[in-house]
C-alpha cells in the first residue's frame, strides 16, 4: 500500500502474485476474500490469539485459508513446504518427491544459505523466481526466511 493508501500498483505485477501482510483476513477486501476470488491466504502464526483468529477463517473457508503455526514450520519445514504447494494446487508431483527436490529446495532456502545475500533483503528475489515459474522454490523460501 502506498502512502496515500493506494493499492493500484498492484495491477501493474504480473500474475501469479505474492504478497505479504499483517492485515487481519476480517480486514482484508471483499473482492480478495469472496468465494468467487482466486487470491488465496497463508497465516503463519505464533500467538495463541492469533491461532485463533486465523482457524476461524481457515475453518470457514479451507481452500482460500492456510493456517501454518510457526513452531511447525521451524520443526518440519518439508511438510510445510509440501502444505503450501498442495495448498496452491501446485503439489510436487513424484517423480520431484523422488529427486528430492521437496528437500533442495529447503536446503536452498535455509537461513544458513541466505543470511548473508543481499539479494533476499527485498522482494526481487520472490518476483524473479514466481515470474520464471519457480513458484515452489519462492515457497521454500518464504517458509524458510520465517526463521
Amino acid at each position: 500500500m502506498t502512502d496515500d493508501g493506494s493499492t493500484s500498483f498492484i495491477e501493474g505485477l504480473s500474475s501469479p502474485r505474492l504478497l505479504s501482510t499483517h492485515l487481519p483476513y476480517s480486514l482484508l477486501p471483499k473482492r480478495m476474500t469472496d468465494d468467487g476470488s482466486a487470491c488465496r491466504f497463508i497465516y503463519i502464526c505464533r500467538n495463541p490469539i492469533d491461532v485463533f483468529v486465523s482457524q476461524t477463517a481457515s475453518v470457514e473457508s479451507p481452500k482460500k485459508v492456510l493456517l501454518l503455526k510457526y513452531e511447525d514450520v521451524k520443526k518440519k519445514p518439508l511438510e510445510c513446504v509440501r502444505k503450501v504447494a498442495k495448498f496452491l494446487e501446485i503439489p510436487f508431483t513424484p517423480d520431484e518427491e523422488n529427486n528430492k527436490i521437496v528437500k533442495e529446495i529447503v536446503e536452498l532456502c535455509s537461513f544458513e544459505n541466505l543470511s548473508n545475500q543481499d539479494v533476499n533483503k527485498s522482494d526481487v528475489l520472490l518476483a524473479t523466481l514466481i515470474s520464471s515459474g519457480k513458484v515452489k522454490l519462492a515457497i521454500g523460501l518464504i517458509i524458510y526466511h520465517l526463521k
